[in-house]
């Protein structure tokens, strides 16, 4: 998407409800009684509970009933499906505070969530996170208490691959002490290549047509395409089960969050039988040919070869929150993770073994004695992982200006990584051990140039400016560092805009580098040059030889809400990245990848019998995306809901309740003193009286998203 386009559709969401968006910057007309001061204070001097620090607004703001209206169960689904407002993945702040990880709060029930704020990227800069990453705030009721369980079956419609899982969860929530307990099992059935119609290529079988051999290869001997398919799988058969608690206390003027996750799967995959090329010498008593030759054969004796992969995965977090004195606050995560898995490949009984046999006098066409049958090829694999994190963030205002004050983040974090790898392949034993350790810097400034409010240069609305920096020291790989600028401009208070330009450097990460190679046999590829699918060793692993990446990122944004009613948001997003050395993992195969990465490529007689999957590094690559679309809800309610609503807009006078709320309170009892709604605070809800019950604000409805 050329820029001019960019520039063109700016300023045509700006003229968009010119009236609406300019009555917002005049100031609120009535009679003087109808507000006095201490409403006012409520209203305008008040932030809202769990508001994120600085002065950038969100984009979007999603009541309980926006979040019904997506149709989500939990937190983690919720944020998979606002996706496509957040760009993808975004940060993830709880009450408007950080979290150690995703892990937190993913098994959270969406019902327990009172307010979704979604921010631009330069509001991850206040919480010392890079600004390439929209946030989402989510703020969670005051008082909850759930308990949930889940069961699911299915299966395909074509047969096979039937899938279930089992879930329970226990949420409790009271203020900021909150436990949540999650545990969740889940198992899939295989899925044949049988069972979807494949048609596998039987190795070998045109060259031994092309010789006459394959007379030779009739029974227990033969192989066809079928009986193949009948021993693949196209998705393994899988297990796993998963626990994950989280409990979180204020002790006085400090917040501490703990979480514990253990995951452990199990993965086991059938690759048909063992298939073998031997070399008939010349005299050989059993060869049908005078001169040497050679054919391929399945053995069916060796068994059906599988592949069984094990994980382990435990994590623990810790996230700990203050304040400081002069308005400072401060937050603290800690991290540890550890992963295993384990891989075990069946390889038969081996080729060499196979070929010594037949050098002995064993026929090749009949069955193999019972010594060869116990020297089976198993190849191994192991790898683990172990990693601990730490950040300390400060953040609070340095000085004041005549438009606000100064603001800013520093963070201090560090890191330290540790990889170890073991395998044995064809009897060969190899192992390498990998460390990495990390130390980390980011600090950024946020000032304000002109404001409304303090009537600095009003007229051209509010605009503030921040620049911040950042810097990584690789034990492994050396300094990479981060710079970037920002401003943001809101001209009248439904229009928002923002600017920014960062660069920054990534190292590849060490699995990326460091993983252990693991070699699958009978992996079915087409092959461009042959016009063929064969069955190809596939080899995957890391690649030491990865460089560093660098990417150059421009972003221009717009956030229109011309009115508050209906709840409608414009928002459009112009990026352009371009990078040099990006990190990819190994593309599809194909004849441009093969011209571009011969050396992964192996073939013997022209025949493609080996793929080097290794990351790579590509040499650029450039992207410019202009995104634009429009959030609009629309409360439905209830009659009820609009009966209340006018009760209460006339004054809520209790001899005055409408006849629909007198028949209410007999069938459910009096609530709270003289029988009407619970004090204020005491209704296990977020809002004082008034604001969340039936028919208020937020009170009930669904509503939609497009983008």
């Amino acid at each position: 998407m050329r820029r001019s386009l960019a520039c063109i559709l700016f300023p045509l969401m700006m003229s968009a409800a010119p009236g609406a968006l300019m009555a917002q910057t005049e100031e609120p007309r009535g009679p003087a009684g109808q507000m006095d001061e201490a409403d006012e204070i409520i209203v305008t001097g008040q932030p809202q509970r769990g508001a994120v620090v600085g002065n950038i607004k969100p984009e979007q703001q999603l009541s309980p009933a926006d979040v019904r209206a997506l149709g989500v169960t939990s937190i983690a689904e919720m944020i998979s499906e606002l996706s496509p407002q957040t760009n993808g993945s975004p940060v993830i702040l709880l009450n408007g505070k950080r979290i150690s990880s995703f892990s937190e709060i993913q098994d959270i029930p969406s019902e327990a969530v009172a307010r979704v704020d979604i921010l631009p990227e330069e509001t991850a800069l206040a919480y010392g996170y890079a600004p390439t990453q929209k946030v989402v705030n989510i703020v969670l009721r005051q008082r909850f208490r759930a308990e949930t369980a889940d069961l699911r079956a299915g299966t395909t419609m074509q047969g096979g691959r039937e899938n279930g899982s089992v879930e329970g969860a226990l949420l409790r929530i009271r203020g900021d002490n909150r436990f949540t307990l999650n545990m969740q099992y889940k198992t899939a059935a295989s899925l044949l290549e049988s069972e979807r119609g494949v048609t596998p290529t039987v190795q070998g079988q045109r060259a031994n047509q092309l010789s006459g051999i394959d007379a030779f290869l009739v029974g227990e001997n033969g192989m066809t395409s079928g009986e193949l398919a009948n021993h693949r799988t196209l998705s393994p058969a899988t297990e796993s089960f998963a626990t994950n608690a989280t409990l979180s206390r204020a002790l006085g003027k400090v917040s501490m969050t703990v979480n514990g996750r253990l995951e452990l799967s199990d993965s086991d995959s059938l690759q048909g039988y063992e298939s073998e090329q031997l070399v008939l010498a010349a005299g050989n008593p059993f060869s049908p040919f005078a001169d040497e030759t050679s054919f391929y054969r399945y053995f069916r004796q060796s068994g059906v070869l599988g592949q069984q992969i094990k994980g382990t995965t435990g994590h623990v977090g810790v996230t700990l929150n203050g304040l400081l004195g002069g308005g400072w606050q401060w937050s603290f995560t800690g991290n540890g993770d550890y992963s295993s898995t384990r891989t075990s490949t069946d390889r038969g009984f081996g080729a060499a073994a196979v070929q010594g046999a037949v050098n002995a006098g064993a026929d090749p066409f009949g069955s193999f004695s019972s010594d060869l049958l116990s020297s089976r090829v198993i190849d191994r694999a192991k790898a683990e992982s172990r990693a601990v994190q730490g950040d300390l963030l400060l953040s609070g205002s340095l000085f004041d200006l005549p438009a606000g004050a100064v603001t800013t983040a520093v963070r201090l974090g560090g890191s330290a990584n540790g990889f170890d790898s073991w395998s044995i392949r064809s009897g060969v034993e190899r192992d390498s051990s990998y460390d990495r350790e990390i130390g980390s810097g980011q600090i950024s400034i946020d000032m304000p140039i002109t404001s409304r409010s303090k009537g600095v240069l009003g007229a051209v609305g509010d605009i503030g400016v921040n620049v911040n920096a950042a810097a990584q020291r690789y034990s492994d790989f050396g300094t990479l560092s981060t710079l970037g600028y920002g401003m943001r401009w809101r001209p009248v208070p439904a229009v928002q805009l923002l600017v920014s330009a960062n660069q920054d450097r990534a190292a590849p990460t060490g699995t990326q580098i460091t993983d252990p190679e693991i070699r699958t046999p009978n992996v079915p590829v087409f092959d461009y040059a042959t016009g063929q699918t064969v069955l190809i060793t596939q080899v995957s692993g890391g690649n030491a030889a990865l460089k560093e990446s660098v990417r150059d990122q421009f972003r221009l944004s717009a956030n229109i809400k011309p009115f508050d009613k209906p709840n409608l948001t414009l928002t459009a997003t112009y990026t352009n990245s371009r990078t040099r050395n990006p990190i990819a993992a190994f593309p599809t195969p194909s004849p441009a990848i093969e011209a571009a990465f011969p050396d992964q490529f192996v073939r013997t007689g022209g025949v493609l019998t080996e793929i080097r999957a290794f990351p790579v590094n590509y040499l650029r690559s450039q992207s410019e995306q202009l995104r634009w679309g429009f959030d609009f809800s629309i409360p439905l309610k209830s009659h009820i809901q609009k009966v209340v609503e006018a009760w209460r807009a006339a004054g809520a006078k209790p001899e005055e309740r409408p006849k629909e709320l007198q028949d209410l309170r007999g069938l459910f009892g009096n609530r709270g003193p003289g029988g009407g709604q619970p004090p204020q605070g005491q209704d296990g809800g977020d809002r004082p009286r008034g604001e969340g019950g039936p028919g208020g604000p937020g009170g009930g409805g669904s509503g939609g998203s497009f983008g």
